[in-house]
This record gives structure tokens, sequence and C-alpha cells, in this order.
């Protein structure tokens, strides 16, 4: 009777190590995600930074060729150009009677 009780402790014991074991695994997955997450967001803000970073310089860049086209000169003195833009396409007509 006094063995039967020791081997019923004893596999009471091993049960609940188990299952200490499993929650300790859980929340190890647990924390595994968390971390992902925080990853796969900081890499989303940083691509929707350098999207946006792009869209400003290409912006820029955009105004920089509408001022040269406006004023009818690009950088190495050319002025010998007829601007117009019309629905946001932009064209470009060399004077070539000149």
């Amino acid at each position: 009777m006094l063995k039967a009780a020791y081997t019923n402790k004893e596999m009471m014991a091993q049960m609940a190590e188990k299952e200490a074991r499993k929650y300790d695994h859980m929340a190890r997955e647990a924390e595994v995600a968390r971390a992902m997450e925080v990853e796969r967001r900081k890499a989303e803000e940083a691509e929707k930074q350098r999207d946006m970073e792009k869209l400003l310089k290409n912006a820029i860049y955009q105004q920089q060729l509408e001022k040269q086209l406006e004023v009818g000169h690009f950088p190495n003195g050319s002025s010998n150009l007829i601007y117009s833009s019309w629905s946001g396409i932009v064209l470009i007509y060399f004077n070539c009677s000149s």
C-alpha cells in the first residue's frame, strides 16, 4: 500500500512537471511571436518611410524639372524649347526653327 501511494505521488509529480513544461513552452512561443510582430511592424514602418522619402524626392525632382521647363533653360544653357502641360502629362517641343 505504501509503495502504491509513493508511485501515485511520483506519477502526480511527473504530470505536474509535464504541465509546467507545457506552459513554459507556450509562454516562450508567445514571446517569440510578440517579438516577431514587433520586428514586422518596424520593417513595415521603415518601408513606409522609404516610400515617403522616395515620393518626396521625386516630387522635388519634378518641381525642379518643371521650373527649368517654365524658364525654357536647361543647365547647359539651351533655351530653344516650348513647354506644355496637359492633365499631368508634360510635353516638350524643341523649337528647331531658331
